[in-house]
């Protein structure tokens, strides 16, 4: 029953010079933070997972981790520095 959810806010922020991307679904007044599991993993898989979450009207934020999802660097050719 995979259901594919749009955030309704995507959020970049730069910590460290890193840029992390998070994603917030739902209004809730009661914030659920997803921790997704890793290393290298986006929070696509959670989408389902967590919107019924979402329809018993919490607000929950997933995030990307570092270098993967939105935020995952384009592929290098491995001669390309040669």
């Amino acid at each position: 029953m995979w259901r594919e959810t749009e955030p309704d806010e995507k959020i970049t922020v730069t910590v460290d010079g890193h840029k992390l991307v998070a994603y917030s679904f739902g209004s809730g007044s009661e914030v659920l933070f997803l921790v997704n599991g890793g290393p290298g993993l986006p929070c696509d898989y959670l989408r389902e997972a967590h919107s019924c979450f979402v329809d018993q009207g919490f607000r929950v934020i997933a995030f990307d981790q570092l270098d993967c999802g939105t935020l995952a660097p384009a592929a290098v050719e491995p001669w390309a520095e040669l």
